[in-house]
């Protein structure tokens, strides 16, 4: 067998068994579009200005989670976000966003929303010795929820439609 046969059996293998991984994990076209049009949304993202403003605050951010970690009955949420908050610092583009999507509220989405839950358990034991560390988180949280709101996922998402459209 010549060269370009093998090649182009090679192809062909390759064809049948994409198409079989398809099948067998019941990915349609369609699906695998929707995914890496997500995908290219949440890079898109990442490139917004509003992005960079939260990236930025994540060292603050882990602090004042690090500064509540005295309180005891918080600690399941407060590890979590830290977890969530860690990893972001660590991380970057689309697991970057991944989890500082996790840190937030997205409206009309069932999301994780770990900052918020820190906040519901803490300002929920009524300690005022905790005041100015609630507070600083609070206002992390606030600042950090208003530039996440402000990224122009729209745009985000024709930036990722179009980059799909030019690789197809």
């Amino acid at each position: 067998m010549n060269r370009r046969s093998t090649l182009r059996l090679c192809a062909f293998a390759g064809a049948i068994l994409l198409l079989v991984a398809q099948t067998c994990l019941g990915q349609t076209q369609e699906a695998i579009q929707k995914t890496e049009l997500g995908n290219l949304q949440n890079y898109y993202a990442t490139r917004d200005p509003h992005y960079a403003n939260i990236v930025k605050q994540l060292p603050n951010l882990k602090t004042a989670l690090e500064d509540l970690r005295s309180v005891q009955s918080c600690i399941p949420q407060i590890d979590t976000a830290l977890r969530r908050t860690t990893s972001a610092i660590q991380s970057s583009e689309q697991p970057q966003y991944g989890n500082i999507r996790a840190l937030v509220t997205i409206p009309g989405e069932d999301d994780e929303n770990r900052l918020a839950k820190v906040l519901v358990c803490v300002n929920g034991l009524q300690d005022p010795s905790l005041a100015p560390r609630i507070a600083r988180l609070q206002t992390l949280t606030q600042n950090i929820q208003e530039e996440f709101d402000a990224i122009d996922l729209a745009e985000a998402k024709r930036q990722a439609k179009a980059a799909l459209a030019k690789a197809s």
